[in-house]
């Protein structure tokens, strides 16, 4: 007895150019920006030749730096905040 069940499809807008990377960097800045945790961080700045976002935050002196490098959009936006660990 075989089983048939429906395999999920997503559409989304091609995440191969930097301008698409850096929108999505900006657009969760702002969103992180809105939390109490995440007040301090400055920017989201997304290198399309190293393909690395770096993470700058006003009180801290270090700089965290994300390989965004096979993400998607939705993996780009995990390894964000998975990486940059406020809170």
């Amino acid at each position: 007895m075989k089983i048939k069940t429906k395999k999920k499809t997503y559409i989304s807008a091609p995440i191969t150019n930097g301008k698409t990377k850096q929108t999505i960097c900006d657009l969760l800045c702002k969103a992180i920006q809105q939390t109490a945790a995440g007040d301090d961080l400055v920017a989201l700045r997304y290198d399309p030749i190293t393909e690395i976002v770096h993470a700058d935050f006003r009180d801290h002196y270090d700089l965290r730096q994300i390989n965004v490098g096979a993400d998607s959009g939705w993996a780009m936006i995990k390894d964000i905040v998975n990486h940059i660990d406020i809170g």
